[in-house]
């Protein structure tokens, strides 16, 4: 019987503190249960590695790592690459990729739940794993910024090798710090999806942009969404739920502020309008992540609140994704069949 192993890694919502987080400022990020799963299978000796996907469109991907990667190599590719290097691995193994739950009904729309870093957590652990490596040493934060090729803060990261709610913070370029934490009792949440996807490096470049233009704003823009996310943090304990909803709402203004300020859309028409219809059926919203498309959060001390929300969104083409927190971060599950041969 040839050997199996796999891993899976849970997505995320930012709750508070975007933004300021790349700035070192502390935020909150839940993880949520949609994952990525990845599972290897033994693969005849001196065959390379093969990768499969249960995405639409993508064929099989064989590739022996003594030959460089191709001009053309997909993102999934470079990023196995990159760990087997780190871990300097040369297997013969097949990898299957299971990605579709953080995408819409389409399988091609990302819901912008963090499916880059679940992939790169779940890689690297089943395959630094799989060669007996330790995975409490393998830096994690530093293969997702290599392979972003970004100066992202790893929040995403973080969820998905945590779970849970998480208070996140980068304390040093080489150090982060994470606290689990809890929301508030009586506090119900909701994920809604806007209907397209946001390029999270676009809207982080334009905000950088306007960093370098008018530093005295950036920095009053950032400080503003560090003191909401502050108040949120705060309030993650028994008997906050009002201060809580209200932190949530203020996070919302900062990132409109921001927007403002930078000339990027982040709180655009579609999550104002959701905000809106919150703000009538006794609940607060706000987008998580970069902002413009993807999902927001709506936070409500009723569930009834919340179920009045996704019915009165529903005409704006927005809908209520079926998530909850997930409790636990990355961890090995038993391997499923796929596409392994």
């Amino acid at each position: 019987m040839k050997r199996t192993l796999a891993f899976r890694a849970p997505a995320k919502l930012v709750v508070a503190g975007e933004y300021a987080v790349v700035e070192g400022a502390p935020a909150l990020v839940l993880a949520v249960d949609r994952h990525v799963e990845v599972t290897l299978a033994e693969a005849p000796t001196g065959s390379g590695v093969r990768l499969t996907s249960d995405l639409p469109g993508q064929g099989a991907t064989v590739f022996d790592l003594a030959r460089p990667a191709e001009g053309d190599a997909s993102p999934t590719e470079r990023l196995v690459r990159m760990i087997l290097t780190r871990i300097d691995a040369h297997p013969s193994v097949s990898i299957h990729l299971a990605s579709r739950a953080l995408f819409d009904t389409d399988h091609r729309t990302k819901l912008g739940l963090g499916s880059s870093a679940a992939l790169a957590v779940a890689l690297a652990h089943a395959l630094t794993t799989w060669h007996g490596g330790d995975v409490e040493t393998f830096d994690v934060y530093g293969l997702h910024a290599d392979w972003q090729g970004t100066r992202g803060s790893g929040i995403d990261v973080a969820a998905a090798l945590h779970g849970g709610v998480q208070v996140f913070e980068r304390v040093s370029p080489d150090q982060v710090r994470t606290q689990r934490t809890h929301l508030p009792d009586g506090v119900h949440v909701a994920a809604l999806f806007t209907g397209h996807a946001t390029s999270t490096r676009e809207y982080l470049r334009g905000v950088h942009a306007f960093a370098k233009v008018d530093r005295a704003g950036y920095d009053a823009a950032v400080a503003r969404l560090a003191h909401a996310a502050a108040e949120s943090i705060d309030a993650c304990r028994p008997h906050a739920a009002e201060a809580f909803l209200r932190s949530i709402d203020a996070s919302r203004g900062a990132m409109e502020a921001l927007g403002r300020a930078s000339g990027v859309d982040i709180v655009s028409g579609i999550h104002a309008e959701i905000a809106r219809a919150a703000a009538s059926t006794g609940s607060v919203y706000k987008p998580s992540g970069a902002g413009g498309g993807d999902a927001g959060l709506a936070f409500a001390t009723s569930p009834a609140s919340l179920d009045r929300l996704a019915r009165a969104v529903e005409a704006l083409g927005v809908r209520r994704l079926d998530v909850g927190i997930a409790p636990e971060g990355c961890r090995e599950v038993a391997a499923t069949e796929g596409p392994l041969s």
